[in-house]
């Protein structure tokens, strides 16, 4: 599918047959939690210094997934809509990645050489948030990809779509499949996938190799950008994923595994997103909201960034 051909700020009014509160819920959670006293996201990757974390964002992920750090709003539910983010569990999940890139660091790097390490701990603190932020919203806003794929079907036939599937994600979501090959549910699977995806970005490879290229000799600066993201960073978060409930667990099936022998004798593993797979998921969905066979995914290739608010 093409670019949005509708503006979800005024759907809800154009369009209430389309948006019953009584049948829309919140994906993840259900029932609409309170966004009293939310703010909007003013791009600025620095968290406020008395801000504390929330120690039980952890173990929360693992019975919740991402959606114990935020969730996803329709813009059918309410006219402040958008991803709404907890400033304290951000803290706890930018904190949880720094200690896995700071373990994967150890060995690599010598403090006695290269930046400053107040410049240093200043750009890893922004790149700490940064990998935070861009994993939760890429987890939210596949969120708001199905809801508009949704409504541009509905707005082509003239049929209530996203009542309809999500009924489906619901039965789907209360009682996972007990095939243990079978995926728990499709719409967090490929959310995560998305998630994932945004933590391998190779923008932050390049970034966190420009801090240690000056420390390492040739031989291991080759292994660091080879194997980091994959190996070390995007294993670790591939772990925390995998401890998640059923369908937020499954992105390991979307993804190939690797292993590859350190100078060490260390095994690494290496996840990495398997396009293909995600594509013939994709398709999947798409028939879901579509409520028929589809020949190729209904997902917008463009989706305008949502608005993002902090509470």
């Amino acid at each position: 599918m093409g670019e949005l051909r509708f503006d979800p700020a005024t759907f809800r009014a154009q369009h209430p047959e389309l948006c019953d509160t009584a049948k829309v819920r919140v994906p993840g959670l259900g029932d609409l939690p309170p966004t009293d006293g939310a703010t909007p996201f003013d791009g600025e990757l620095v968290l406020p210094m008395a801000q504390v974390k929330d120690p039980d964002t952890l173990p929360n992920m693992l019975k919740k997934g991402p959606e114990a750090c935020g969730f996803y709003v329709s813009f059918r539910l309410s006219d402040r809509w958008g991803l709404f983010i907890k400033r304290p569990a951000l803290v706890a999940l930018k904190e949880e990645f720094a200690r896995i890139i700071l373990r994967a660091l150890k060995g690599y790097t010598d403090p006695a050489t290269g930046a400053t390490k107040a410049s240093v701990d200043e750009l890893l603190e922004r790149m700490y948030y940064g990998l935070a932020l861009d994993f939760l919203s890429s987890h939210l806003r596949f969120h708001h990809a199905v809801d508009v794929a949704a409504a541009q079907v509905e707005l082509d036939e003239g049929q209530a779509r996203y009542a309809p599937y999500q009924d489906v994600y619901w039965r789907e979501f209360a009682n996972p499949p007990k095939d243990p090959r079978a995926i728990g549910n499709l719409e967090e699977c490929l959310a995560n996938f998305e998630a994932f995806r945004s933590f391998m970005n190779p923008n932050y490879t390049d970034a966190i190799s420009k801090i240690v290229e000056g420390s390492l000799e040739e031989r291991n600066s080759q292994e660091w950008k080879a194997f980091f993201i994959g190996g070390g960073g995007g294993g670790g978060v591939a772990n925390m994923l995998s401890r998640q409930p059923p369908g937020y667990r499954d992105i390991t099936k979307l993804c190939i595994r690797r292993t590859s022998v350190g100078s060490t004798n260390y095994v690494r593993v290496m996840y990495l997103p398997d396009a293909e797979a995600r594509d013939q998921r994709t398709k999947e969905i798409s028939s879901r909201i579509a409520g028929r066979p589809v020949e190729d995914t209904i997902l917008p290739d463009v989706v305008p960034d949502p608005p993002i608010y902090f509470l």
